[in-house]
């Protein structure tokens, strides 16, 4: 039975039930997963889990935005001189993992403002980490902002449509070669 568990931590308990939430989201998907089933899975009331979350959108926002930490992270430590088609792979590898939550992710920005927030930072934040990525790679000013909107078109194309591996690689080989 759910408890309140006075004596955890808030923050704690809010990373508990994104936990719950990244599960249940995996899981079921966005439309199926209830609030009453992510509020079991993290142990609490579905009355606690509003205390912590104004909606079910606000805790998938939270959900993507602890993923999209990760990602970034991650991407800021590949290594300067690696050859871009690698890091390209690696993004869409990395997207690849989370495909459910981005395919929910752009159906639900359409309709609810706390997603679509999410989504424009996830593209801002993306842009200028790769302008410095490029730039660091010696790629010509002036194309930098056009081959950033044909990685995001690309990659989300990729993850939108899957292909077989070969063929996947060789869009990736092919925008590494822009």
């Amino acid at each position: 039975m759910p408890s309140n568990r006075p004596d955890v931590a808030p923050e704690v308990k809010r990373q508990e039930i994104r936990s719950a939430a990244r599960t249940v989201f995996f899981n079921d998907g966005f439309d199926k997963a209830s609030v009453a089933r992510i509020a079991r899975e993290a142990g609490v009331t579905p009355n606690t889990l509003y205390w912590y979350f104004d909606s079910k959108d606000a805790l998938f926002a939270a959900v993507v935005e602890e993923l999209m930490g990760l990602f970034f992270l991650g991407l800021k430590s590949r290594d300067p001189a690696e050859p871009l088609e690698d890091t390209l792979r690696w993004v869409v590898q990395g997207m690849q993992a989370a495909r459910p939550l981005i395919v929910t992710l752009h159906e639900k920005a359409k309709t609810s403002a706390p997603i679509a927030a999410l989504h424009e930072r996830f593209h801002a934040e993306l842009a200028e980490l790769l302008e410095g990525m490029l730039s660091e790679r010696a790629m010509d000013p002036a194309r930098i902002p056009a081959f950033i909107h044909i990685a995001s078109f690309v990659v989300e194309g990729l993850l939108m449509h899957e292909l077989p591996t070969a063929a996947r690689d060789a869009v990736i080989r092919e925008l590494a070669a822009f």
